[in-house]
């Protein structure tokens, strides 16, 4: 069985907001999506990778608009695991510029986080910006909203 699942995390992957706030987030988002299978959150010790499942398309640069390849993805990829993602700087082969893996335009959108709430199978393809806008509120950071498939 296919799940749908919003992903909310930090647009900064170190920010991780206090457990009240997060158990906040997770109510409020149960009343925005009252159909949903349910609301989970995991606070990691080391940052991970939020990926958007079979939702990835492509990435691309964000200073030119090249398309960035699989194959040095990958392997900046690699090298930014290496430091468990505490490094997550990087140099585009396309246009030389200096930026971060969590920088790049990934299509749909991805991101590196300790933190994330997650909505199961949220019967919505959406999140509006006042939803996303009071979430902030809660939380007391910019968000990244990642819609996955898997």
């Amino acid at each position: 069985m296919s799940e749908t699942i919003l992903n909310i995390i930090p647009q900064h992957p170190e920010y991780n907001p206090d457990v009240i706030a997060v158990i906040h987030a997770g109510e409020f988002l149960l009343s925005k999506f009252p159909d949903a299978d349910r609301t989970h959150s995991e606070t990691h010790d080391e940052i991970q990778f939020i990926d958007a499942g079979s939702n990835f398309e492509n990435i691309t640069c964000p200073a030119c608009g090249k398309e960035i390849s699989m194959d040095w993805w990958s392997e900046a990829m690699a090298r930014a695991h290496e430091s468990q993602f505490t490094n997550l700087d990087v140099v585009v082969p396309c246009c030389n510029t200096r930026t971060t893996l969590n920088d790049l335009h990934y299509h749909s959108p991805q991101g590196f986080a300790r933190l994330i709430i997650s909505v199961i199978n949220p019967d919505a393809s959406e999140m509006d910006e006042k939803t996303k806008s009071e979430l902030e509120q809660i939380l007391g950071c910019p968000l990244r909203i990642i819609w996955a498939h898997y």
